[in-house]
């Protein structure tokens, strides 16, 4: 995991960079990045679906939904990148057991409950998660103008919610933007 949650504030960070307009460096970098990312944990696509969902796909606060069709294409090519190494790791690597990740999914909808997962997120933030509840303002404002981060933090929450009993390896996930 920890290399993973470099991975992903890396990618994060060269997201950062790629809402100006740069050269291809920047997308092969950015593409490498999910790459490997993937490579050491699925959680790393998040990023390249997050960034596609906000700047191509361009979901907004209005509920519109506006396909940039330039965009989109940057946009696929890290993606595309990252399911590569998916497909790569799963059929590289051979589970042991007969425990799949839909099982756990089940599981974590009707085992969990909400009381158990805040206190997930509560051992792996501490207080500071009552931080931006308390400037809710300008936390707003600023998931606003940073919808891709909204979208990372809203599918590693629904990971944390499935993806088994370790929410807070999910969470911790999140540790770059929160």
């Amino acid at each position: 995991d920890p290399m993973a949650i470099v991975a992903v504030l890396v990618l994060l960070l060269l997201n950062e960079n790629a809402r100006r307009p740069h050269g291809k460096l920047l997308w092969a970098a950015i593409s490498a990045t999910a790459f490997v990312g993937v490579l050491f944990r699925e959680t790393a696509l998040l990023v390249p679906l997050a960034m596609l969902a906000s700047d191509a796909v361009g979901l907004r606060w209005s509920g519109r939904i506006e396909v940039h069709g330039r965009a989109l294409f940057r946009y696929l090519v890290p993606l595309l990148c990252a399911v590569i190494a998916l497909l790569a790791v799963h059929n590289w690597a051979r589970p042991t057991g007969h425990y799949t990740y839909f099982d756990a999914a089940v599981q974590g909808l009707y085992r969990r409950s909400p009381i158990q997962y805040l206190h997930a997120w509560f051992a792996a933030f501490g207080p500071v998660l009552v931080l931006p509840l308390y400037n809710w303002r300008r936390t707003l404002s600023f998931l606003r103008q940073r919808p891709d981060l909204l979208a990372f933090c809203a599918g590693a929450a629904l990971l944390a919610w499935i993806g088994g009993d370790d929410t807070e390896r999910f969470a911790y996930f999140t540790l770059p933007v929160i």
